[in-house]
């Protein structure tokens, strides 16, 4: 992933792991860099408060300056949405805030040390109200925080005691040749959000969530949520998706329409959320014969091996990339792209396949970044002779000046 930030740049403005909604303009002017585990914006962060200091004493003006320019990017750059880690994400704005509190904090806090012992010979006037007002917000602070870590803030998005959100028999799906997908989908008042899912709980690292997911593919969950996609069901079903599990609680509205729209048949509703089946969908690896006969080829996690009866193609429900590799008795096969964006391979007899992903390029930008790591701790490691060598190079040259 770190390589692929040369690819694609814009990804820096991202989180590496799990994405994290930024918080809106108020929260980012507040400091609060928002998200699931974010405190609450009713928690005031000390630092508004040091900038505006900071912004009135001449000698912390340009440090000020510094952090309200980035505390401004933090606020714009927020709210913008770029392709990410599975689906489309908002900028993570809690960088740039962490940058603002670290230019605005060591210059005001030794500001601070020199200035508040000659505060009681001074007459009593705003100074005296601002630094109060400063301290009570810190103190308030340092109360406020751990009493909401210990809370509110245990609701994280990663926890030691997490319960499956996925269907018993959806998650049985994993272990069966097909290895069909479904796509879960969560719905609020303030955002839907959806993921893609092989038969068990999102990980980090999976290939639905390790780049983005395709255009054709946000545009149907884009029109399913805003009741448009008469042909969502038909484009999900073309990669391999056949199941849609809405989390509860789901709005009254997005039910009927994804019951209303066709291509989904209702499986099962409990107190957890609503199962739809994909009409239609296709397996992740489908043989079409000349006559329009199709069938179903079992896979294992990545590969899969089968023969095949006659001339054909073979379709992969996977989003298209160079890097599959697909083999008929041993003789490589071209990889083509259909119309629809999936990969696709035209077999021109019988024989036996063999589908596989080729990490080659993967595995050379991972010994790359190896390297340039090792090569920087041997770089940064104190250089120099022994002290012994040093010592008998030393008694040498004193011998020979005898």
């Amino acid at each position: 992933w770190s390589a692929s930030l040369l690819i694609h740049p814009t990804q820096f403005l991202l989180e590496p792991g799990i994405p994290v909604q930024s918080s809106s303009r108020l929260g980012a002017l507040l400091f609060n860099p928002g998200g699931v585990s974010a405190p609450p914006i009713w928690i005031i962060s000390p630092c508004i408060l040091l900038l505006v200091l900071a912004l009135l004493i001449s000698s912390l003006r340009t440090p000020a300056l510094l952090a309200a320019l980035s505390l401004g990017a933090a606020i714009v750059i927020g709210q913008l949405v770029i392709p990410g880690h599975g689906s489309r994400d908002q900028v993570w704005s809690g960088p740039l805030l962490a940058i603002a509190m670290a230019i605005i904090l060591a210059p005001t806090l030794k500001f601070a040390q020199e200035y508040l012992p000659t505060l009681p010979d001074r007459r009593l006037g705003w100074r005296h109200a601002g630094w109060g007002l400063i301290a009570i917000s810190v103190g308030l602070n340092l109360i406020a925080i751990p009493v909401w870590a210990v809370t509110g803030g245990a609701h994280s998005l990663v926890s030691s005691q997490t319960n499956s959100h996925i269907p018993a028999f959806v998650s049985a799906l994993e272990r069966t040749p097909t290895r069909p997908k479904t796509i879960v989908l969560r719905s609020s008042p303030a955002q839907t959000t959806y993921f893609v899912t092989r038969g068990s709980e999102l990980l980090l690292g999976d290939a639905d969530v390790a780049i983005a997911v395709p255009d054709a593919i946000t545009i149907a969950m884009n029109q399913l949520a805003s009741g448009s996609g008469l042909t969502s069901a038909r484009v999900l079903g073309q990669y391999g998706i056949q199941y849609l599990y809405l989390e509860n609680p789901a709005p009254v509205t997005l039910v009927r329409e994804i019951d209303g729209i066709g291509g989904f048949a209702r499986l099962s509703a409990t107190t957890d959320g609503i199962l739809w089946r994909v009409i239609g969908s296709s397996p992740r690896i489908l043989f079409t014969d000349p006559s329009g006969n199709k069938t179903a080829i079992n896979s294992q996690d990545v590969s899969a091996v089968a023969n095949v009866p006659s001339a054909g193609t073979v379709t992969l429900a996977e989003k298209y990339d160079r890097s599959w590799r697909l083999l008929l008795d041993g003789r490589p096969i071209p990889l083509q792209r259909s119309s629809s964006g999936l990969p696709i391979f035209t077999i021109p007899q019988a024989g036996q396949i063999t589908l596989s992903y080729d990490g080659t390029l993967h595995r050379a930008l991972l010994s790359i970044e190896l390297i340039t790591l090792i090569f920087g701790i041997v770089m940064a490691l104190p250089a120099g002779r022994r002290r012994r060598d040093v010592k008998s190079s030393g008694a040498e040259v004193t011998g020979g000046s005898l």
